[in-house]
């Protein structure tokens, strides 16, 4: 177990900047980053009640600690001093979902340099069993969680940076998982995500091909295997993804991080699996990681970004057309890789969580509301 150091919390007022939603709609800032120390190298972070507690708790997967870091929250915003449990060779993106049926949350973590997925299975209270190596491919960057074959089982998806593949492992059900099943999109796939992508109630897997400068979509077939669709270009060096339904006409669409051009792709989503590039909007320097949430709680879906080259992450606030205001970045940790959006402290509105690799943490950032407080 990793040392703790106090949470690091800058105190300036300068850095609570505010999210100007439309009329109705909270007006929200960001409060200055809380720093939680972390195992070596943070690359992914995730969110989700590891105990069971009602509490959101965060884990982190560690690049050079080749671990997991667990952090249990306290329901207020804070968490306490992490626990590490060890992973395989360098571990880059972490999911958490429950792979055997038993109710708790298991961690499924991808280790680019050992060529596998680490399974690990929850105990209920916080703590996880040492971990089953799955192979998958060469350099798994990215990976994502779904019912892939309908048997209601959770299954795997990894984005193999060293192959231009995806790999599917379907789940049995008690946290092992069948031969995997390889699938080639070709280029460099940087992500992988999971969702229903052309409206006939199918898990598919869109990826983000950082060489191409393209987002390829694997259409799923209900039994564990998936087509390519016709690619769609993205920004420069696109490394990363996200999902919503941006202008509410029932169709998924797409957030996609460009590393390269320092920013963020807004893809519309049509009912055949197919996208739209609409525009790019400017973020800070080096975005490596995008996540959609509705910050202001207006009913429209905003989006951040972590900004691996500025650290500083960058919200925009969406008008519910496919458009979004400008960036408004706020202070994270260094480097910040990662990012993801949850209630941390219960107030109804989400809060960030980055993973930051430069100085081994993970920075939390509790929103504010209201004028007066900012």
């Amino acid at each position: 177990m990793k040392q703790f150091s106090p949470a690091l919390i800058g105190l300036t007022a300068s850095c609570i900047l505010a999210l100007h939603g439309q009329a109705g709609a909270a007006r929200l800032g960001f409060a200055p980053p809380a720093d939680y120390f972390t195992g070596g190298g943070p690359r992914a972070v995730a969110v989700a009640d590891l105990d069971k507690d009602g509490n959101m708790d965060i884990v982190a997967a560690n690049e050079t600690g080749d671990s997991v870091s667990v952090l249990l929250g306290a329901g207020d915003g804070t968490f306490e001093p992490d626990r590490e449990y060890d992973a395989g060779a360098g571990p880059w993106d972490i999911a958490v979902d429950d792979f055997d049926w038993d109710g708790t949350p298991d961690l499924a973590v991808a280790n680019r340099k050992g060529g596998s997925v680490t399974v690990m299975k929850g105990d209920g209270i916080g703590s996880f069993l040492p971990g089953e190596d799955f192979r998958c491919g060469p350099a798994p960057r990215a990976i994502a969680t779904g019912n892939f074959d309908g048997d209601r089982k959770k299954d795997i998806a990894v984005a193999n940076e060293g192959a231009g593949t995806v790999t599917v492992l379907l789940g049995r059900g008690d946290g092992t998982f069948l031969p995997k099943r390889v699938f080639n999109i070709g280029g460099s796939p940087s992500d992988v995500i999971a969702d229903d992508f052309d409206g006939d109630g199918r898990t598919d897997l869109a990826a983000a091909d950082r060489d191409g400068n393209m987002v390829v979509v694997l259409l799923g077939d209900g039994g564990g295997n998936f087509d390519p669709a016709p690619g769609t270009l993205a920004g420069g060096a696109p490394v990363a993804l996200a999902s919503g339904d941006f202008d509410k006409d029932g169709s998924r669409d797409l957030a996609v991080a460009d590393k390269a051009a320092g920013s963020v792709s807004v893809l519309q989503g049509g009912l055949v699996g197919s996208f739209f590039p609409l525009r790019d909007y400017s973020t800070g320097s080096g975005p490596s990681c995008v996540t959609v949430a509705d910050f202001n709680r207006d009913g429209k879906l905003d989006m951040a970004t972590a900004n691996a080259g500025s650290s500083t992450v960058s919200v925009l606030t969406g008008n519910g057309d496919m458009t979004f205001t400008e960036a408004v970045d706020f202070v994270t940790g260094g480097g910040a890789f990662s990012i993801t959006a949850a209630d941390l402290d219960k107030d109804g509105f989400k809060d960030i969580v980055t993973a930051n690799p430069a100085d081994n943490t993970v920075s939390v950032l509790l929103s504010i509301k209201g004028g007066g407080r900012q």
